[in-house]
């Protein structure tokens, strides 16, 4: 059990005897199906990255219990890997919502029948806010377990300036958000030390 199981499940369960509307806002799920779906849609997008020799990071996975997530976001930085990906999530029959990819904006492609939507970012940005240099995410991604699932994610440090940048982005922050910081801060003990002091 990790150092920082107990604080969270208790903040969860506390949070859980709150009203309707306030999970909602909080982006909570207490019926579990939001993260199954994000289990099974994650578990497809992987075998398909390693199936295509994709270089992959999952960026905004929150591992909190009873997150909601309807989907996945993937950083993929390498231009030629991406349009490949698209070229075969095309003939998965795949929909986009934007075509051709471009630095500013992020892609959702979505299968109805699989129900699988998979956001991706060339990079990374969140719109015009850019929360890292080109390919430095990437450069310095790990092996990680969210939900059970071993998977590509930034640095412990990278991953709190982006959580950031995404809720500025949005002009407010969540309390997903907030405990999920906590989380990585708690778990990754010392080596978040370096966070304020250290530079792209």
């Amino acid at each position: 059990m990790k150092n920082s199981d107990y604080i969270i499940n208790s903040i969860v369960k506390e949070i859980s005897n709150k009203n309707l509307s306030y999970h909602q806002n909080n982006k909570f799920d207490f019926t579990g199906k939001g993260l199954d779906r994000w289990k099974r849609t994650t578990s497809y997008a992987l075998n398909l990255f390693k199936d295509n020799e994709i270089d992959y990071c999952l960026i905004k996975a929150y591992d909190i219990p009873n997150a909601y997530m309807d989907d996945i976001d993937i950083l993929i930085e390498d231009k030629p890997q991406l349009s490949k990906l698209y070229d075969k999530l095309l003939k998965l029959n795949f929909k986009f919502t934007h075509v051709p990819f471009n630095d500013n904006m992020k892609i959702s492609a979505r299968n109805n029948e699989l129900d699988v939507e998979i956001d991706f970012y060339p990079d990374a940005k969140w719109g015009d806010l850019r929360y890292a240099k080109p390919n430095f995410i990437s450069k310095h991604k790990r092996i990680n377990k969210k939900h059970g699932i071993d998977t590509m994610t930034p640095k412990a440090e990278h991953e709190i300036y982006m959580i950031a940048s995404h809720a500025y982005g949005h002009v407010r922050t969540n309390l997903l958000e907030v405990l999920n910081t906590i989380k990585i801060i708690i778990d990754e003990d010392g080596k978040t030390r370096r966070l304020f002091f250290s530079k792209w």
